[in-house]
């Protein structure tokens, strides 16, 4: 948006013109979009999409080679079950007065944290797999096949094409009859196609120094071949 802003205090009319004015740029992007970033290191196994593949909700994007965590956790549990058994046998014992208190609750926060434990693991494991979180596209992977990403560092970009918007930075006097509703056309510049779009959203503050406000569009009757970013100009017929 503000490449945008900067663009239409550049070639939108003076004040003294905008109420003639009927036309203001604009570009197409997606309101889900994400950076997936890695919560564990580990070795990468599975990259099955390349960018500018799509790709469905709950499909797999990025695998990690987890063998030493799934051991672990298997240890665990192996661990849990002999601590909950120990547990039981010493409440059995309490009943007869066989045991102390205190070694039945020792035995019981030993199951508690064998609990907590596998709980983790289980936890950590899940992050061996990266689903995607919605229907779309792959925009870049920071990471190849083989690689150990650190803790935290981006690992691939996603985009929703079922969430395109166009975004265009209107002048502030359209606000005189523009309302969420409103009909636009927009020419987009990298393919000389006129789209149909309605104004769904209104910025909630207008820009002071360029006076523009942000304007959001749902594109009608979308054709495939529309991208995030490319960009054009909107038209409206004030009223």
């Amino acid at each position: 948006m503000r490449f945008l802003r900067l663009l239409a205090a550049a070639v939108l009319p003076s004040s003294a013109a905008l109420a003639e004015a009927v036309e203001a740029p604009g570009v197409i992007a997606s309101e889900r979009e994400a950076v997936i970033s890695t919560q564990i290191s580990a070795q990468i196994i599975e990259l099955p999409f390349k960018p500018g593949e799509a790709f469905r909700k709950d499909d797999l994007l990025v695998a990690f080679d987890c063998n030493r965590f799934e051991a672990e956790l298997k240890e665990a549990r192996a661990s849990l079950g002999a601590a909950a058994a120990r547990h039981k046998v010493n409440k059995e014992l309490d009943k007869y007065g066989a045991i102390g208190k205190g070694e039945v609750s020792a035995s019981g926060a030993e199951t508690g944290a064998a609990a907590a434990r596998v709980e983790a693991l289980g936890e950590f494991v899940k992050l061996c797999d990266v689903r995607a979180p919605f229907d779309g596209r792959v925009v870049s992977i920071a990471s190849d096949l083989y690689e150990t990403p650190s803790e935290g560092e981006p690992l691939i970009e996603i985009i929703d094409e079922s969430a395109l918007v166009i975004e265009v930075i209107a002048p502030s006097i359209w606000l005189r009859w523009m309302k969420p509703g409103a009909l636009m056309k927009f020419e987009v510049r990298e393919t000389g196609d006129l789209l149909d779009a309605e104004v769904v959203r209104l910025g909630a503050k207008v820009d002071p120094v360029s006076q523009t406000i942000d304007v959001v569009a749902r594109i009608v009757d979308r054709p495939g071949y529309v991208l995030a970013g490319m960009s054009g100009r909107a038209v409206l017929n004030a009223e």
